[in-house]
């Protein structure tokens, strides 16, 4: 089977599940192919070596129209941007590589429009892919949700997966899974696959070592938000906690990992004292590979404290194989995972300030550790391997 695999992104976490997949259906006997867009080119020829593929081929670039809709702030506009995208190339790309399957890593970024409109694979292509941000059944299941036009995104994403074939879909969201499995018959939908978000085991290093490989200054504690830094991950009311009179002196806050140009400016604006004594640090940059495994390695306590997040967090879990306890917010699957794994770290109610500073410092003065069955329990249950697992069910079992 030849398979093309739809990715235009490629960065962040979009990298390691595309690695994964190249490697899940090479080593199953597929020939692996890469459509990605042009933005994604330096990525590409940073990490290409990384993948299992045998020819990419990069989107030209989108129509004026289709540009129009991309930067519109409605997202079902952005979705059906790339939606019109790949409709108008993928037919001269599949016949160029004479393909079989055509598998799209990330579903999200369209899987509303298609509700609406079908696939924008040709259509005597079969086709399947992953899903990572639909929260149907969630509240169901005592999990909260947050999140404009959930209904109209509910009726849309059943709509979705009648039209896909059967078995062709898989998501990293257990509770998305478990209920659309136990009501298929009530929607008329399809049995979804399972594929957990997938973690790597670190080679991780010694503190000394990995905080001069990231150039950050040793502190008693330190306090760390790890990934792209956007305001969703709670970055201001941990640095309005960090500012404020009840913060511990003996705890400082590293930020690592590539900085969204608004939190960039909101730090150099306003916290200029901070970055000078160390109390605040920055490692503004992509972190991969042994990079990351230094950041996991001077974390005394890692921050998780996402607003408004509803998926499962890569880093909760990522922390939690490495023993790092954590702050974390009671919101979403993190919220569940927490209740699930109190021991894990401290989860919060609120993000006030007062919240924040005690959560650091009962931290400090119980010297919370997680322990071994839960971090045994996570490199387990989400390893890369039952995340392969689950892609290739999924590539196999559509019909």
């Amino acid at each position: 089977m030849r398979i093309l695999i739809v990715e235009p992104d490629m960065g962040g976490h979009h990298l390691n599940y595309l690695r994964l997949m190249s490697e899940a259906m090479s080593a199953s006997g597929y020939t692996i192919y890469l459509l990605t867009s042009e933005c994604a080119r330096d990525i590409y020829l940073a990490h290409g070596d990384e993948l299992n593929i045998s020819d990419v081929e990069f989107l030209p670039e989108r129509s004026r129209f289709c540009r129009l809709l991309q930067r519109s702030g409605w997202w079902f506009f952005r979705q059906l941007s790339l939606w019109l995208h790949l409709k108008r190339a993928l037919p001269a790309i599949c016949e160029r590589f004479n393909v079989d399957k055509v598998w799209f890593s990330y579903l999200d970024a369209m899987l509303h429009v298609w509700g609406v409109m079908g696939s924008p694979a040709p259509k005597k292509s079969d086709y399947g892919g992953l899903f990572i941000y639909q929260f149907v059944g969630f509240e169901q299941q005592g999990i909260s949700v947050s999140g404009r036009f959930r209904r109209i995104k509910e009726r849309l994403f059943f709509k979705f997966l009648r039209r896909m074939p059967d078995s062709s879909v898989c998501t990293i969201l257990k509770p998305v899974c478990d209920f659309v499995n136990q009501e298929q018959t009530h929607h008329g939908a399809k049995l979804i696959h399972y594929a957990p978000d997938p973690i790597r085991i670190l080679g991780m290093m010694e503190r000394k070592a990995a905080l001069k490989h990231l150039g950050v200054m040793a502190a008693d504690h330190l306090v760390v938000i790890y990934g792209y830094i956007t305001e969703r991950k709670g970055i201001y009311e941990l640095l309005k906690a960090l500012k404020s009179d009840f913060w511990p002196d003996e705890a400082k806050v590293v930020c690592a990992g590539s900085l969204h140009e608004d939190v960039r400016n909101y730090i150099q604006n306003s916290f200029q004292e901070e970055l000078a004594l160390g109390r605040l640090q920055l490692v503004d940059r992509f972190l991969r590979e042994k990079e990351e495994a230094a950041v996991y390695s001077i974390a005394d306590l890692m921050w998780v404290g996402y607003k408004d997040f509803n998926a499962n967090s890569a880093v909760l879990l990522q922390s939690v194989a490495a023993g790092v306890p954590v702050i974390a917010k009671d919101h979403g699957m993190v919220g569940a995972f927490m209740r699930e794994h109190p021991d894990c770290g401290i989860s919060l109610a609120s993000m006030d300030d007062r919240s924040i500073t005690d959560a650091v410092r009962l931290f400090i003065e119980r010297e919370l550790c997680v322990p071994t069955s839960d971090a045994e329990y996570v490199q387990d249950a989400y390893s890369e391997m039952r995340f392969k697992e689950g892609i290739i069910r999924a590539v196999k079992d559509a019909n």
